[in-house]
C-alpha cells in the first residue's frame, strides 16, 4: 500500500509540475517579448526523455536592453548538439524577469543531415 500511495503522490506532483510549465509557456506566448539568441554552450544534464538527453543551453539573448546570458533546458538528439552551438534561436522573454527565457522556435536549427 505504501509504495502504491507514494507512486500516486509522485505521479500527481509530476502532473502538477507539467501543467504549471504548460501554463507558463502559454502565458509567455501571449505576453513575452520575442527576441533572438545565440546558443553559446550546451551541457548534458544527465536526464533523458526516452532515449533523448536533456541539455542545458547557455544563450546570449539580444533583448531590448542589450545582450545578456540566460539558460534553458532542451531535448536535443546527441548528434545535433555540436551543430546547435552557434545556432540562432528565437526565444520568448518574460516582461517580469529577463532571465525567464523560453525556447520558442528555431530560426536555423541544425538537423544533422
Amino acid at each position: 500500500w505504501v509504495s502504491m500511495i507514494a507512486f500516486v503522490v509522485v505521479g500527481l506532483l509530476l502532473v502538477r509540475r507539467g501543467l504549471r510549465k504548460g501554463n507558463h509557456a502559454k502565458w509567455l506566448r501571449a505576453n513575452g517579448e520575442v527576441c533572438s539568441a545565440a546558443v553559446i554552450d550546451a551541457q548534458r544534464t544527465g536526464a533523458e526523455v526516452g532515449d533523448i538527453p536533456l541539455f542545458s543551453l547557455t544563450l546570449e539573448v539580444e533583448g531590448a536592453t542589450g545582450k545578456y546570458k540566460a539558460s534553458v533546458i532542451a531535448l536535443l538528439p546527441p548528434e545535433t548538439v555540436a551543430l546547435a552551438v552557434g545556432s540562432r534561436v528565437r526565444v520568448l522573454v518574460s516582461p517580469r524577469d529577463p532571465k525567464d527565457v523560453w525556447l520558442d522556435a528555431v530560426e536555423s536549427w541544425p538537423t544533422g543531415t
